[in-house]
């Protein structure tokens, strides 16, 4: 039986293609450390079982997550009016529908994140919620880790210790989404706890997911 073997270096890149073993491809780097995991398997499915065992499975969502989504979308200027409308332009077209979603302007335009629906276009949001479950939809409301200068949130916050700060010990901030706006610090625990009770106050309300 005749064995080749190769050692090429290229850029920095050492390849050693069955030079130390027949059966063997290895590669290295100065100075570097990496653990490679090559995953094998008959099939997409099987490669993803083994690599879901290294890894680690998540919980399986629950069945309605997999159903039909309708959302208000980039919608600046609706109400329950409006939301009904959607929903019930769905039931006319025998579309079976599951979740739907609030996009950001559930609150106050400006006032991002601050977990309070806008009263002036949902005067009982709890009431409306629940309207909309009896429609045997699940609720879904648009968030995100950042807290507008002008929330309700961004004192409380920043006193409390829970946005995220320079090394000078201010709160950071800056204008790209909203004037001042500063984000949540995750890496505190007292901040995801802060966090998580404003969920909750929805989960309460009747709401389903984020």
């Amino acid at each position: 039986m005749v064995t080749a073997c190769l050692s090429i270096t290229l850029n920095g890149v050492s390849f050693e293609v069955a030079s130390e073993k027949v059966s063997r491809v290895q590669f290295s780097v100065p100075g570097e450390s990496l653990d490679y995991f090559i995953i094998y398997g008959a099939s997409p499915k099987e490669i993803l079982n083994r690599y879901t065992a290294l890894t680690g499975r998540p919980a399986l969502p629950p069945a309605w997550s997999f159903g039909l989504w309708l959302t208000t979308s980039f919608t600046t200027n609706y109400d329950e009016a409006t939301v009904t409308s959607f929903i019930q332009g769905m039931a006319d077209r025998d579309i079976p529908l599951h979740v739907f979603h609030f996009d950001c302007f559930w609150m106050k335009e400006f006032h991002w994140v601050n977990f309070e629906w806008d009263k002036r276009v949902f005067p009982e949001p709890e009431a409306m919620v629940q309207r909309l479950k009896a429609r045997g939809l699940r609720i879904c409301v648009w968030i995100n880790p950042y807290i507008a200068q002008r929330s309700a949130l961004f004192d409380e916050g920043m006193q409390g210790g829970y946005l995220l700060k320079l090394p000078n010990g201010n709160v950071w901030q800056w204008d790209k989404w909203q004037a001042g706006m500063a984000l949540v610090d995750f890496t505190n625990p007292e901040a995801c706890r802060w966090y998580a009770a404003k969920l909750r106050a929805l989960i309460k309300m009747g709401v389903d997911c984020f």
